[in-house]
């Protein structure tokens, strides 16, 4: 077994216990006899992006649970951090992922202190210090500037 590695918006990287597909649908079996893992070629990263279905009977199509990507949706290796974010989702077990309202309030309020940092950013840069101007001066713009006021031109 070997370990992937994952990062989140939040800076946390989190060590996950990579499998083969064969020992990943096991595990989601053990979990539900009805899931299924599959995957498909993202032509964007051209890497798999691995899906989980649920089966809710043969002749029904399956119905679509999670897939395993990063938050910028580039898929993520196989591991079993796919089984621990099923079983998250699962209304029957105790730990429950956060709704898409919560999400998106969390991605909004983000977002927003993302632009208040870089609005203050902006300010700090362009705001003048001691008198010096936001832009350094040169020598030679001084000095032809010096030669206009010389000729009698207002500069």
């Amino acid at each position: 077994m070997s370990l992937s590695y994952s990062q989140f918006d939040d800076g946390v990287i989190l060590a996950h216990e990579g499998g083969d597909h064969a020992t990943i649908e096991r595990a989601l079996k053990r979990h539900d006899r009805n899931l299924k893992l599959g995957g498909t070629v993202d032509p964007r990263f051209g890497k798999i992006a691995w899906k989980v279905y649920y089966q809710v009977s043969p002749d029904a199509p399956d119905e679509f649970v999670c897939d395993w990507r990063d938050p910028d949706g580039r898929p993520r290796e196989l591991s079993f951090g796919l089984v621990d974010k099923v079983v998250a989702r699962d209304r029957n077990s105790r730990g429950q992922e956060p709704s898409a309202d919560e999400l998106n309030a969390r991605y909004q309020e983000q977002k927003r202190k993302d632009q208040d940092r870089q609005y203050e950013a902006m300010i700090e840069d362009t705001v003048r210090r001691h008198g010096t101007p936001v832009t350094p001066r040169s020598a030679r713009l001084r000095m032809a500037r010096d030669k206009q006021r010389s000729r009698g031109k207002k500069v």
